[in-house]
């Protein structure tokens, strides 16, 4: 039995779910994520720069960060770098688009311990199936 998982199952189902960051500096997208999230009993924050992102990340359990890689306000690899520093063990889904124009995405998921990797825009379904897994392992 791994003892940390189960802890961490209790933590989150004696909350009102888990915690999500969403870290996109659009606005509307993030809106809607919380929106979804919320109605589906996760908490959500947002976190629209690089600095936000890593001080809810250090003052707050996230149990998931939604990051956007190609947001200049938020800096992905950077704020990545800085949050998996002080949170090894968060779960990180990383959002943008792995077709070939976003080598950095791919090359992190490779080299690192990056949960998931999603395309924009972001297909809701296939975002909470990738959630719950991620929660449940």
């Amino acid at each position: 039995v791994d003892l940390e998982k189960l802890f961490n199952s209790i933590n989150r189902a004696g909350s009102d779910g888990a915690l999500i960051m969403i870290a996109d500096d659009d606005e509307e997208l993030s809106s809607h994520l919380l929106d979804e999230f919320e109605e589906k009993g996760y908490q959500g924050m947002v976190a629209k720069d690089a600095e936000t992102a890593f001080h809810i990340a250090s003052e707050n359990r996230v149990d998931i960060i939604i990051l956007d890689m190609k947001s200049e306000a938020v800096r992905g690899l950077e704020t990545y770098t800085a949050i998996r520093d002080i949170r090894p063990d968060v779960i990180v889904i990383i959002l943008s688009s792995l077709n070939g124009e976003d080598g950095e995405s791919a090359d992190l998921m490779k080299k690192s311990s990056v949960s998931a990797c999603l395309e924009k825009p972001v297909d809701m379904t296939q975002m909470l199936e990738v959630i719950n897994k991620l929660l449940d392992d």
